[in-house]
């Protein structure tokens, strides 16, 4: 673990509020004292002072397809600098409604979508569409995250207002506790896992996934190896690998096997508990932006899953009746079982000591369940039907 401060290399300060790898696989990083750009081992610091930017205090950071970096600002608006030149985009000369750009991504059509705390924008180029409170379905205008699906949708989180669905031809929807029973109407970080699920990290109940047909499936302390539910920092690698950044609990990596590693300032030499952005470059390397103790660059190596993977694990069937019996496509050794509702409640958990090919599934409510079959190596999950 390699730790940067502005006191021990050239970052400009401590807190990191976004971190992006960029197409030739070198890191920015966006501080509260301009725009860090670190390749290989060479540093180029942009502030008000030396760049295009009159803004010090960076908010989010994107990468279009040009390799031109776009910049969120608190004062400043948005910013794109393309390695040569700088623009800017704010309140006096576009749609902004606000300078105080909080979120960013860039879609496959090479639009840019903007998040400020006064609504949703996307930028073609040349003009701009905005989504507000007042003109749209959405329920806050405070747009934390946005990130990009496989097929040009976006996946919008806010604060207080739920997570906001775009389809590719941009029609609306919007989810929150009330009418869809996700776990929290605010969103810190969202990402797209490899099979094209959203992933959404909050602030107050854990990490949930959309696993299909808006089925929410919830990760939290009470159900998974989690140290809080506060959650501040997410990064989803191509690999299903998962940096997980809490608010006082440090640093949780999950890999594919379901094996999570914890790393916190008694146990590791991480700096600071708080995390504010995580990402991983294609070298291997994770990268952690933390709130006050500079940045952390983090190699680790996984032994690959052997044939006692759980990946091609089928359960039939499926709808099952209750009280009946479940079996298994192949025999299964040493495994714990979980049964766990929609909002995250276990409903049955028991370790198997030795092989097993079926379960009994004991007596419980008609409904939607997700069952967990976790190895020492791996861990298989899927929506299950209770009739």
């Amino acid at each position: 673990m390699n730790v940067y401060s502005s006191s021990n290399s050239p970052l400009s300060n401590n807190s990191i509020h976004a971190l992006l790898v960029d197409l030739n696989n070198s890191l920015w990083i966006a501080t509260d004292l301009g725009l860090c750009h670190l390749s290989g081992s060479q540093w180029e610091i942009y502030n008000s002072s030396n760049s295009g930017l009159t803004d010090n205090y960076i908010q989010a950071l994107a990468v279009d397809s040009s390799n031109s970096i776009w910049i969120g600002t608190v004062n400043g608006g948005l910013y794109k600098f393309d390695g040569i030149s700088w623009a800017n985009y704010n309140i006096w000369n576009s749609a902004l409604p606000t300078n105080f750009v909080r979120s960013l991504a860039v879609d496959l059509n090479n639009d840019v979508w903007v998040g400020t705390v006064e609504g949703l924008l996307k930028f073609d180029g040349t003009s701009w569409t905005i989504w507000t409170t007042l003109n749209s379905g959405i329920f806050s205008q405070n747009i934390s995250t946005i990130a990009v699906g496989q097929n040009n949708e976006k996946y919008c989180g806010t604060i207080n207002g739920g997570v906001i669905y775009i389809s590719p031809s941009e029609t609306i929807q919007n989810y929150t506790i009330q009418n869809s029973g996700i776990p929290d109407n605010s969103t810190a970080v969202i990402q797209i896992d490899n099979l094209g699920h959203p992933w959404f990290a909050t602030p107050a109940a854990g990490l949930f996934t959309d696993t299909g047909n808006l089925t929410w499936l919830t990760f939290n302390i009470q159900n998974s190896p989690l140290p809080t539910n506060s959650l501040t920092a997410f990064y989803i690698d191509q690999n299903q690998n998962f940096i997980i950044g809490t608010d006082q609990h440090g640093v949780i990596i999950r890999s594919i096997n379901d094996n999570y590693r914890s790393y916190t300032t008694s146990n590791s030499s991480l700096p600071d508990n708080h995390i504010i952005s995580a990402t991983r470059d294609s070298s291997g390397n994770f990268w952690i932006g933390t709130y006050s103790q500079g940045l952390v660059k983090l190699t680790e190596y996984y032994a690959s899953i052997d044939e006692n993977s759980l990946t091609e694990l089928i359960v039939f069937p499926n709808p099952v009746e209750h009280g009946k019996l479940l079996a298994f496509s192949k025999v299964i050794e040493n495994v714990d079982i979980t049964l766990v509702e929609s909002n995250g409640k276990i409903v049955y958990h028991d370790k198997i000591k030795g092989s097993v090919s079926s379960l009994l599934l004991p007596e419980m409510e008609k409904g939607s369940y997700f069952l967990k079959i976790q190895s020492e190596l791996s861990v298989f999950i899927e929506p299950l039907i209770v009739y």
